[in-house]
């Protein structure tokens, strides 16, 4: 919906957790999905925020990202 924004911070692996700790924007923020990788796959899920009405306030979410190998 044409809406994007830059973070800035740290990721880290534990099992099959990635947290990121991001510092930027302001304020600190720590956030976790977990991942498989199963073949060519990459799966991230977790939750998030996403203003979908686009009122300026974001609504509790769940993102599901699919990463195909070329």
């Amino acid at each position: 919906s044409g809406q994007a924004s830059t973070e800035i911070g740290t990721a880290s692996v534990s099992g099959n957790i990635v947290t990121l700790v991001r510092t930027f924007p302001a304020p600190p923020q720590t956030t976790t999905a977990t991942y498989t990788l199963q073949g060519d796959l990459l799966t991230l899920e977790g939750d998030t925020e996403f203003d979908f009405n686009l009122d300026g306030t974001p609504e509790d979410a769940r993102s599901r990202t699919v990463l195909i190998r070329r």
